[in-house]
């Protein structure tokens, strides 16, 4: 036997440590609807404050939540006003020239 063997235990779990570290936080399990809206994300937001009074979510997990929904919400409207652009665009491209 190796004079190594008492560490191989340790020696292992410091490999898989640097392999695949712990997760450092748990997940948040909530039930939120399709958030493809602005008044979806309203609604979910709701959720989550309504999971936060009730003690379901802690605060950390709920603020969380928020940011997420806030982000979903930037990309909602980013997607809306390039739509409204693109719009506008067409508009403008399928008019006739101005008489000078």
């Amino acid at each position: 036997r190796s004079t190594l063997f008492p560490y191989t235990t340790l020696f292992r779990s410091i490999c898989m440590e640097r392999i695949s570290p712990a997760r450092q936080e748990a997940c948040i399990r909530m039930s939120l609807p399709p958030i493809r809206t602005a008044q979806e994300v309203d609604k979910a937001a709701e959720k989550v404050t309504q999971a936060l009074g009730r003690g379901h979510i802690t605060p950390a997990e709920g603020a969380k939540m928020m940011t997420i929904l806030e982000s979903r919400a930037r990309i909602i409207e980013k997607v809306d006003w390039e739509s409204r652009i693109e719009k506008l665009e067409g508009k403008i491209g399928a008019r006739p020239p101005l008489a000078a």
